[in-house]
């Protein structure tokens, strides 16, 4: 029996549940191609694309100071987090799922 410390809590690490391996299983499934380290690595391109254009840009801009600035930083974030988040479904899309297969569950009806 070893107790191991995780965050906040301490967790009992003595017998690996049968029924919550099975069920864990798609959640490892989604983290299984790496589109979720891809898709936040987008978005972090985009904040340090958006801090370098603002330190970047000359004092007085008008893309510095007020309702400009927020267009400014939409323009340069909403694109990054639509391409982190449509771009990782499209990665499992056309790759990662013609290579594993892709198991839609039933939604209600016989189970037989």
């Amino acid at each position: 029996m070893v107790l191991t410390q995780t965050g906040l809590f301490c967790q009992l690490n003595c017998m690996k549940d049968p029924l919550q391996d099975v069920m864990g299983r798609p959640r490892r499934y989604a983290n299984i191609d790496g589109t979720g380290e891809l898709s936040m690595g987008v978005m972090l391109l985009g904040f340090a694309a958006l801090s370098y254009l603002q330190a970047a840009l000359p004092e007085h801009s008008m893309w510095r100071t007020g309702f400009a600035s927020m267009a400014f930083m939409y323009l340069i974030l909403v694109p990054a987090l639509a391409l982190g988040y449509w771009g990782g479904k499209a990665i499992k899309k056309r790759i990662t799922w013609p290579r594993t297969g892709y198991v839609a569950y039933s939604r209600g009806g016989k189970s037989w």
